[in-house]
């Protein structure tokens, strides 16, 4: 199995975890699940993430949010949505707001669905000039870690 790649060890990861063939054992879907994440796999990271948030692994909630950030960075429709609504939900930063409605436009960019009136009363919560640089933003593709 090391031969192979981060892709295939998610597969495998995902048949341990259910139990797909063999016992099913999250302790070593996790491990092959990490290694993948490691090696860059956004499917990884993204699985790595929720678990991380759905208490399935033992690790601080930082460590998931950053795994989030690399596959939504990435280009990871669905680690963008979740990133987007995390921030939507959080109204203590003051750039929240902005964050969300940008990792939301890129999510539906990639795919996901994304409710129109969602993003809309999202962007009202923005000055226009905000709600235009985001746009611009996504449009360009910057790297929002910057």
């Amino acid at each position: 199995m090391e031969k192979r790649s981060p892709a295939d060890w998610v597969e495998f990861a995902r048949r341990i975890e259910s139990g797909d063939g063999m016992p099913a054992n999250f302790d070593i879907a996790a491990k092959w699940m990490e290694k993948a994440a490691l090696e860059g796999n956004a499917d990884a990271q993204f699985t790595i993430a929720q678990w991380i948030s759905k208490g399935r692994l033992d690790e601080p909630e930082s460590v998931g949010v950053t795994y989030l950030h690399i596959a939504a960075r990435g280009g990871h429709g669905p680690a963008q949505r979740e990133l987007g609504l995390r921030y939507a939900r959080d109204r203590t930063r003051p750039f929240a707001a902005f964050n969300a409605y940008v990792w939301l436009l890129y999510a539906a960019m990639s795919g996901e669905d994304i409710p129109a009136e969602f993003l809309r009363s999202l962007g009202d919560r923005l000055e226009p000039e905000m709600r235009e640089t985001a746009r611009e933003r996504v449009r360009a593709g910057t790297d929002l870690a910057k």
